[in-house]
């Protein structure tokens, strides 16, 4: 672009770039072996540029969407599923669409609890993908991307304790009465 005596390659370089987020996260326990966390964030971008290019439009409006469940079933395992949504949106001359993705995590003690066993699906609806749009100087181009996202991941750790455990009853019970057992 050529303006007033400027050359400008790159508009990140010329102007300002004003941003406001707002992130909720809502934690919810539905019963005693489901737990879930909501997270919702919004975000507007605006980037101007004053003197040297005349104005266009670089604002922009999304969101984004997350969902984490966890059930807690017995014999300690656990089940983890996330899904993310994000809307389209803009950032400068780029148009990025929509995207969704899914996960599970199942996870499970073995060997007595000394080791955790794990078990993860990443994108299981195979929706994953990238759009990206791109119009600038008369230049036009569309990248779309679907690359197989979906895989299974297995692992196994280890857990090095430190310290004695404390059984439970001695948990609930009152620091009073834990002060008379062990008077000296």
């Amino acid at each position: 672009i050529h303006s007033k005596g400027y050359t400008l390659t790159h508009p990140v370089n010329s102007g300002y770039r004003n941003t406001a987020f707002l992130m909720l996260n809502i934690p919810i326990k539905y019963f005693k072996w489901w737990e879930s966390t909501n997270k919702i964030s919004f975000k507007y971008a605006r980037f101007f540029s004053p003197l040297i290019i005349p104005r266009q439009n670089f604002e922009s409006t999304y969101a984004t969407i997350s969902s984490y469940q966890t059930f807690n079933l017995p014999a300690d395992i656990e089940i983890d599923l996330d899904f993310s949504y994000a809307t389209s949106y803009k950032s400068f001359y780029y148009n990025y669409a929509d995207n969704f993705s899914s996960n599970i995590t199942i996870s499970a003690p073995v060997f007595k609890k000394k080791f955790q066993f794990y078990l993860y699906l990443s994108d299981i609806f195979n929706t994953d993908r990238s759009i990206t749009e791109y119009q600038y100087n008369d230049i036009y181009s569309r990248n779309y991307s679907k690359i197989n996202t979906r895989a299974v991941y297995l692992g196994l750790s280890y857990s090095f304790k430190i310290g004695k455990d404390v059984d439970e009853s001695m948990k609930k019970s009152n620091i009073e009465g834990e002060k008379r057992r062990v008077r000296h």
